[in-house]
């Protein structure tokens, strides 16, 4: 089944003056408040020149691109960009990058005495316990599936 394409070939999907992958970046990156403003720009344009719904669209479409979990897309530029840091800022954790700061963070973590990692067993096993327990009143009728009426939007691609 052929599918139709995102927007309509007779209708300007333009949005002008806006370019959503630049050929290269500011000397300056922005800052915290330029972004915030920047997206209410983006969504006002995007959705005076196509609409809620397609403007909705558009965005869950460059989210699903750039942030997509499951394919690691974020995660391969991190590495890349952590290997680069550490190549030009050698002796530095911290720098500043196109008026960004950019940190190398070591990982932490705790270790606690025996009784509290006891009582963590019994905690996951109490949880699995309440978990087929819930399974267990769904299958049998004891517990009620509820939604809430038009809550929410989805998009799948």
């Amino acid at each position: 089944m052929e599918r139709e394409p995102l927007f309509e070939d007779d209708i300007n999907t333009a949005v002008e003056g806006l370019q959503l992958v630049p050929d290269r970046l500011p000397s300056v990156l922005p800052s915290k408040h330029d972004i915030k403003m920047f997206r209410a720009d983006l969504i006002e344009r995007l959705t005076g020149n196509l609409g809620p719904l397609k403007a909705y669209l558009l965005v869950k479409l460059i989210e699903k691109i750039i942030a997509e979990k499951e394919e690691g897309v974020i995660k391969q530029l991190q590495d890349g960009a952590k290997s680069e840091f550490q190549m030009l800022y050698p002796r530095d954790k911290t720098a500043e990058v196109l008026g960004a700061k950019v940190s190398i963070k070591g990982r932490s973590y705790w270790t606690y005495p025996e009784d509290i990692n006891a009582f963590e067993v019994e905690l996951k096993a109490m949880e699995a316990r309440l978990k087929g327990m819930k399974k267990a009143a769904e299958i049998d009728g004891r517990a009620m599936h509820m939604q809430v009426p038009d809550a929410s939007i989805s998009v799948s691609f």
